[in-house]
């Protein structure tokens, strides 16, 4: 099976646990972004993802989707959201 060569296979294939397994791939890059973050951006991420109350500056919800984190307000994606979810 070519697609399983060349690590496609198993989207090839039609395979659910494929977004699975790119999500858990995903989490140590987030974790790592998260970690250089400093707490003021932080507040606001977690503000964008309905988790605080406390809205940040607009020019710092401006900033994070400059920088691609933030996307027509709210987290880029579903996936990182409920991920800052876990974080509480």
């Amino acid at each position: 099976d070519r697609g399983a060569q060349s690590g496609g296979g198993r989207i090839a294939a039609g395979d659910p646990d494929w977004q699975a397994q790119a999500l858990e791939d995903l989490v140590p890059h987030w974790a790592g972004w998260w970690g250089h973050l400093p707490p003021q951006e932080k507040a606001a991420l977690r503000f964008a993802a309905g988790l605080s109350p406390v809205r940040p500056a607009d020019s710092l919800l401006r900033s994070l989707g400059k920088r691609g984190l933030l996307r027509d307000g709210i987290p880029f994606s579903a996936a990182f959201a409920e991920w800052l979810e876990c974080l509480e």
